[in-house]
């Protein structure tokens, strides 16, 4: 007796195992196309996959070497001295340089000897792709592509040739397939269009699978009938042949008799609609994706287009997507690392000595999205992802990977081998439906664990392009080399023109702040200026006097309200710090000496919301995927427990065109040439509101649009950071990171930022005032080639201490104003005619000192030790720097 189930079944596996004990699912079976001889129908298409033989299943996974590998595979393309191969049977890719000979596999050539990896790594070192995807209860569940679509008994996958290439078309999951098997037949149908048209042998074997039912059957007792009546409605009026509980190779058998009778599918259809059963079980999860491996320029470009992704959006979320989890990986018991752009650059070196415990390292690029939960902070004390790419080398060889389509909506993880298996990995994993998982503690919501899924589905392409390196090239130095040329070919980088023999140096003054203070026993929140316009123009003239003649001076806390700014959708200059006649007379006097000045301008934040102030906080501040508004609030002020009501309003990409517009509508007025977007190259964030979502791709889009309408040709921009969507927008960077995040599994933090950058761009670190170690970091700015930048106030810093900047604790111009010469000149005297020179070399030469050499070949050998050292001949001492021309 069958019974109607009602089951929650949270992955299509358990599905099966389900099928194989209770035997159906109802009027629809649904199996694997491995377990289905007879399907005739795929939602694929192309060539099809070709079964391999069980000589080619013993051996793979097994080859000694890369040759042998290469041999069982078929070359699909071949460009630019790059030879694509690629294996029908396991959906595998390889790439070979003609010249060289080396090769770089999709899956390890021998992962299959590997004893470290368990059943299921193995599974993960054959997969293409690798997908996270919530069902309707918003359980977390994975795929592979190996499991879940290469390594059925009827793979579930086609190809396609494209231009240079090869597209592989997957069903990840269970293929649902409609079967000649009825439920529940209508008994005189049944009798007159199968029974009758078999042999006695047939016959009887229907009549074992089949059980003949009508409610009034005397030998039925009452519970038994209220059950069938329950699952079949149709047996009050009809009588019908009901299905026993059957295993799948039994549907395949029952289903092989019928098909030799008169019964069709509209009989079948039409039986379903008569007994009325309604199966209750969990719809399976099976995804549709395409990926295209192609030869550009001697490139490999592996491309997902996500308008060739399909799933049942009604019952699953699909999340994520890694792509090539294994390309290219190496073996731990190489010489190799792993390159990630973390911050300037880390490298993580192969765990060939088993020290290392930690498997992953995983980082957003372009910085966390801040408005998947209300988190209140911004800019992280960790590094972030600036550049969309990621390497591996592995002895004389290394592949170099740019995100070019997809970047804003991915992560880049790094995988240390001698863990889960003997394989050293970085690939990058993609959002489609941006997903974020809550542990509410507190007592306004229900307690508990609470995910939220966007349904502003990613529409554009995934899409990474490989570059192979061999010999000298194969290195982080080479991987940075590679990036520029990519940038400059691209129209996103070009080389300076040196406009002076000195290096530029960048400053930054405070404006307005305001303080508490009382009047007649009133509280009020007073105006102060940090560094008047006319201050500022004094601060300009020390340093020329200094015989300084290439200065670029940035002003923060210049309009709207100062420091204590409100959003920036028009503009009104500080009246307390010149008002427009003063920034006039600024402006003026810079443009005769020919200084670069960049008011600063925040699009993403404000600091205030007043009345009529152009901002509706409930209209136009972004949501999180829990739909709270964003508020954000500097990590520096956390520490300034007192002020944590100071925290920034954020303003929803969906905002940007018109606050764009509206400012320098107002600004253009000023006819000042320069302007500072700076966080622009550091923050970018979502919006999930319901009515408008902006996903961070999206975000990315509007903002480039706005930087090339009013800044491209129009303004010289300054920017900070320096992600990778504003560099073909702007010559001057501040606030370049200097270091990596200093994770446990980073080896070495490399100037990959500063290699990529270098003569191409003007470039600063963080503000040298400001530093923990001045010394240090002064060495660190000769080594990285990174200009000089102070953050300094007319102002005694101490009219900061009761306001949210006491941060900003050692500013005083005064007492720098001497210092800020010497470092200058001692910087300027090293680099003032390297400023347009790539660089082109970075070493490690002995514990704590590093050399970096430029394109005309000048070095500069650091020495961050207590003590002198000695390296090539040359003595450099402790706490110094030598340059060698």
């Amino acid at each position: 007796m069958k019974k109607r189930l009602k089951v929650l079944i949270p992955c299509f596996i358990l599905v099966i195992v389900f099928a194989a004990f209770c035997g159906k699912f109802g009027g629809v079976f649904m199996v694997s196309q491995a377990e289905t001889e007879e399907t005739k129908e795929s939602v694929i298409t192309g060539e099809s996959a070709e079964v391999p033989t069980a000589e080619e299943a013993e051996q793979h996974g097994l080859y000694e070497t890369a040759e042998a590998r290469i041999a069982t595979m078929k070359k699909v393309a071949s460009e630019g001295g790059k030879e694509l191969y690629f294996d029908n049977s396991y959906g595998e890719i390889a790439v070979v340089d003609t010249q060289t000979k080396e090769t770089w596999f999709s899956t390890p050539y021998n992962y299959n000897s590997d004893i470290m990896a368990s059943d299921d790594v193995k599974a993960l070192l054959a997969s293409m792709v690798r997908i996270t995807y919530y069902d309707e209860k918003m359980t977390e569940l994975k795929m592979n592509s190996y499991t879940d679509c290469i390594a059925k008994a009827a793979p579930q996958f086609t190809t396609e040739a494209i231009e240079n290439g090869i597209r592989l078309n997957m069903q990840i999951g269970l293929v649902e397939t409609k079967m000649l098997l009825p439920d529940a037949a209508e008994a005189s149908r049944f009798e007159e269009k199968v029974i009758s048209k078999l042999s006695e042998k047939d016959a009887r074997k229907i009549n074992v699978y089949y059980t003949k039912i009508s409610l009034s059957d005397p030998t039925l007792g009452e519970k038994v009938k209220k059950d069938y009546q329950e699952n079949y409605p149709g047996l009050l009026e009809k009588d019908f042949y009901v299905l026993r509980n059957v295993s799948d190779r039994e549907k395949r058998l029952i289903e092989k008799i019928i098909k030799t009778t008169e019964y069709t599918l509209e009989d079948y259809e039409d039986d379903l609609a008569l007994s009325g059963y309604v199966s209750e079980e969990g719809v399976s999860a099976l995804f549709n994706v395409s990926v295209e491996f192609s030869l550009q320029d001697g490139d490999l470009v592996v491309n997902v287009p996500t308008e060739r992704i399909s799933y049942d959006k009604e019952e699953f979320v699909l999340s994520k997507i890694i792509l090539c989890e294994f390309f290219g990986a190496g073996y731990s018991r190489s010489d190799g690392y792993l390159f990630v752009p973390d911050g300037s650059g880390t490298l993580i070196k192969y765990n060939t000595q088993r020290e290392k415990s930690i498997l992953y390292t995983t980082n957003t690029v372009y910085g966390d999205d801040y408005a998947l939960t209300n988190q209140w902070a911004y800019n992280s004390l960790d590094q972030q992802i600036y550049f969309p790419v990621y390497g591996n080398k592995e002895n004389d060889k290394a592949i170099f990977a740019i995100l070019e389509e997809g970047d804003a909506m991915a992560k880049i993880i790094s995988e240390s081998g001698n863990i889960l298996s003997s394989y050293e990995t970085v690939y990058p994993e993609f959002n489609y439906a941006t997903t974020y998982t809550v542990n509410y503690q507190d007592e306004t919501k229900m307690r508990g664990m609470y995910t939220y899924h966007d349904r502003n589905y990613y529409d554009g392409n995934y899409r990474v392009r490989f570059k192979f390196l061999t010999g000298e090239a194969a290195s982080y130095v080479g991987m940075a080399k590679c990036y520029q040329d990519y940038l400059v070919k691209k129209g996103d980088l070009s080389k300076l023109e040196k406009k002076s023999a000195d290096t530029p140096l960048y400053l930054e003054t405070l404006g307005t702040i305001y303080q508490k203070d009382t009047f007649l026993g009133f509280s009020y929140d007073k105006a102060v200026g940090m560094t008047s316009f006319e201050e500022a123009k004094d601060i300009l003239s020390d340093m020329k006097d200094q015989g300084m003649e290439h200065i670029n001076l940035r002003l923060k806390g210049w309009m709207n309200g100062g420091m204590d700014y409100t959003v920036s959708d028009h503009m009104k200059v500080e009246s307390n710090l010149g008002g427009k006649k003063g920034f006039k007379e600024l402006l003026d006097y810079t443009k005769e000496n020919k200084i670069g000045l960049f008011p600063e301008v925040d699009f993403n934040l404000a600091r205030k919301n007043e009345m009529f102030d152009g901002y509706n906080e409930s209209l136009h501040a972004p949501r999180t995927l829990s739909r709270e508004t964003a508020y954000l609030i500097t990590p520096q002020e956390i520490t300034n427990l007192a002020f944590l009501q100071f925290m920034f309003y954020s303003v929803s990409p969906n905002r940007y065109s018109e606050n764009f517009k509206n400012f320098f509508k107002d600004y253009d007025k000023l006819n000042a040439p320069g302007v500072s977007v700076g966080n622009a190259g550091t923050m970018l964030y979502s919006d999930f509101k319901k009515s408008d979502p902006v996903n961070r791709q999206q975000a990315m889009g509007i903002l480039q649009t706005n930087l090339e309408t009013y800044c491209s040709d129009q303004k010289a921009l300054l920017t900070d950071g320096g992600n990778a969507y504003t560099l073909p927008y702007t010559k001057d960077i501040v606030n370049v990171p200097m270091t990596d995040s200093s994770y446990t599994l980073a080896d070495e933090s490399i100037p990959f930022m500063q290699m990529v950058l270098h003569g191409y761009v003007n470039y600063a670190g963080d503000a040298l005032n400001l530093s923990s170690n001045v010394e240090d970091y002064m060495l660190k700015s000769l080594e990285y080639g990174s200009n000089l930048f102070f953050t300094v106030a007319y102002k005694n810093a101490k009219e900061l201490k009761e306001t949210p900047y006491s941060y900003y604790y050692t500013i005083d111009y005064p007492t720098w104003k001497q210092s800020i010469v010497e470092h200058y000149n001692k910087f300027n005297e090293v680099y003032g005619n390297l400023q347009d020179q790539a660089m082109v070399d970075h070493i490690k030469l002995d514990e704590q000192v590093y050399q970096t050499t430029y394109e005309d070949g000048t070095k500069i050998i650091v020495n961050y030790n207590e003590k002198s050292v000695t390296v090539n001949d040359t003595t450099v001492e402790a706490k110094s720097f030598v340059v060698v021309r």
